[in-house]
């Protein structure tokens, strides 16, 4: 679970201005934790500078250096670290509850602060220096912000080498507590393999991408209702999956001057495949027994397979550029006809789901075995196709 800071409060009290006084410090206390608890994010802000500042206008509190670094991580979280920084020197030189913070959550809050103010060379070091530090202690609130931000700002530089390291980190940091901020793990995970492609293609790529569907694909099993955020993310790296095995097909980027690295990952994948199918389909036969035993069983669907006329055709622009990738459908079939598709993910994006929607729309379901309306039914709505675009 996150690492959460507590802060008692004495009295109720509203957000005070950030001038507080020593005789009021409870109240302020009592403030800031309302503020946590139902405020607006500007309530929160001005919460955590009046928390910051009663801190410091009672240096021999036993819990001094405790709320101003508690104030700090807010201003990091909710306000861009601004007078955070000020609040970090403060909480190292002041008491500290035994416990309550180590030396190194208030180095991550200074080297955060001073890289947010100015994101140089030297306060980057320093960040990545605090960040390793804490790579594998518990997860707060601002330690979540400072690995996503120095990820997110490599991204944005496309400094990709520096990008796959510091997502990879976040990852690490994220990956026991991926049940409570699974998103946020599964996120970081994804941009590690990304930033590693775009910085050096290699075959691996793919590998890890496959990997990280199966990580997903065991957390949707542990949960009774899957997240929109897990649904959205498990299509996502199965596109990616596919898009940098493409890549590799279509003559290992060559084509772009690009030399192909490490082993054939066809074998490797296929067996990964192998054990997401064997979990898919244990999830489905769970949740038949399970529509049965509450009354809801139905007709098995017909077995057979899509009728693809027209053929799916490569688009023109993307073949002139040499363009690889994959989109993933979700296909709703109404009397053997398809009736809708829905786009769940596409690699690169607007770029070949428009062509692949128009002509999946036209095929039909084309029975192999069983009678349709009396031993199967002939309507599907959550058939999932993947799509791949590649250069031969």
């Amino acid at each position: 679970m996150f690492r959460t800071i507590a802060i008692s409060a004495l009295l109720a009290a509203t957000v005070l201005p950030a001038a507080a006084q020593a005789s009021d410090i409870d109240q302020v206390i009592s403030a800031y934790n309302e503020a946590a608890t139902s405020g607006s994010r500007e309530d929160r802000v001005a919460a955590a500078r009046a928390l910051g500042a009663a801190a410091q206008a009672n240096p021999d509190r036993d819990d001094a250096g405790l709320l101003a670094y508690e104030a700090g991580q807010t201003l990091c979280v909710l306000a861009a670290c601004e007078g955070a920084s000020q609040l970090a020197d403060f909480a190292d030189s002041a008491p500290l509850p035994d416990g309550a913070v180590s030396q190194a959550d208030i180095t991550v809050l200074s080297t955060y602060a001073d890289w947010k103010e100015n994101p140089n060379s030297r306060n980057r070091r320093a960040l990545d220096e605090a960040l390793a530090a804490v790579v594998d202690h518990d997860v707060s609130m601002l330690t979540l912000t400072a690995f996503q931000a120095r990820y997110a700002h490599d991204f944005e530089k496309a400094d990709w080498r520096s990008a796959e390291v510091s997502a990879g980190a976040a990852a690490t940091h994220f990956k026991p507590f991926r049940k409570v901020i699974g998103r946020e793990w599964s996120d970081a995970t994804i941009g590690s393999i990304i930033a590693g492609f775009s910085d050096e293609p290699e075959p691996q790529n793919a590998i890890d991408m496959a990997r990280h569907r199966v990580e997903l694909t065991r957390l949707k099993a542990g949960l009774e209702e899957e997240p929109e955020w897990l649904e959205t993310n498990r299509y996502l790296s199965h596109a990616w999956q596919l898009a940098l095995s493409a890549y590799f097909n279509s003559g290992g980027g060559r084509r772009t001057g690009s030399l192909l690295r490490g082993p054939d990952p066809t074998d490797e994948i296929e067996a990964i495949e192998a054990e997401i199918e064997e979990m898919e389909a244990a999830a489905e036969e769970e949740a038949r027994e399970s529509d049965a035993a509450n009354g809801k069983a139905q007709l098995p669907f017909c077995e057979g397979h899509l009728n693809m006329s027209p053929p799916l055709r490569y688009p023109g622009q993307a073949l002139k550029q040499g363009m690889y990738g994959a989109v993933i459908v979700r296909l709703s079939i109404e009397n053997l006809n398809v009736a809708g598709v829905e786009v769940l993910a596409a690699v690169p994006s607007a770029t070949f789901e428009e062509r692949a929607s128009e002509t999946i729309e036209q095929w039909t379901w084309k029975v192999s075995s069983g009678t349709p309306g009396e031993t199967c039914r002939t309507s599907h709505d959550d058939l999932v196709l993947p799509v791949i675009f590649e250069l031969r």
